[in-house]
């Protein structure tokens, strides 16, 4: 035990290296998200705790990062020292911050969809990448592009209910797609499903995803008090 956590080893030497030295080895800012703990990293004032993708991580003058998913790891790695210099300042503050919430269903276990503390006072709701599926596991919408946006916008808003949060409190969005001028032409649709355009919002171009069926994914944040 350490931190209040259970760590697990590959061998007993490893335990050992570890124990002499845990500062070592340990994530950076207890494992929470490395570009999420920057008060201004997306919004001034929202510096949080937030879960992490176990492969969504860097090591950098020997120190172990982990962020929310790959997105945010490349956009951290775009400014790597700049967003370490202001996380390891902010981390006094966020620190103290309760942990982050898991929204349970609907919303699948992983990626976890969470309830985040900010330092500014309020919370996140922070809908995990939804994808074209309905309650059975089933695709809809095979080569549909706004059938997918449809039934995506459905699984982002019983998300953002079940974090207590609506879709008028979405403030921005991280659209994941395989073809982003197909998925350009329904803003009537998106805003319907996800709110208005908003400048922090991203479109991301991804290559065919493991599901060749699967168009779209939509991640979504919501500030609630």
């Amino acid at each position: 035990m350490w931190h209040r956590l259970r760590w697990r080893f590959a061998s007993g030497e490893h335990r050992d290296l570890f124990v002499k030295d845990p500062d070592r080895y340990t994530p950076q800012y207890d494992g929470y998200c490395a570009l999420g703990v920057r008060a201004d990293a997306v919004q001034a004032g929202a510096g949080h705790k937030d879960t992490v993708d176990p492969e969504a991580w860097a090591i950098v003058d020997g120190k172990l990062y982990f962020t929310h998913n790959q997105h945010w790891l490349q956009v951290w790695r775009e400014g790597a020292e700049e967003h370490i210099g202001q996380a390891d300042r902010d981390w006094e503050a966020v620190k103290n911050l309760p942990a982050p919430e898991i929204v349970g269903p609907p919303c699948a276990a992983s990626p976890p969809t969470t309830k985040v503390a900010l330092r500014g006072g309020g919370h996140w709701v922070a809908v995990a990448p939804q994808v074209p599926l309905d309650a059975e596991g089933n695709v809809v919408g095979k080569d549909d592009m706004a059938a997918q946006i449809e039934q995506v916008g459905k699984n982002v808003r019983a998300c953002l209910d079940a974090g207590g949060a609506t879709v008028k409190d979405i403030g921005w969005t991280v659209s994941y797609v395989t073809q982003p001028a197909e998925f350009d032409k329904y803003a009537d649709l998106r805003q319907r499903y996800f709110g208005p355009p908003s400048p922090d919002s991203t479109v991301v171009g991804m290559p065919q995803s493991t599901d060749p069926d699967l168009l779209v994914q939509v991640e979504a944040f919501a500030k609630i008090p």
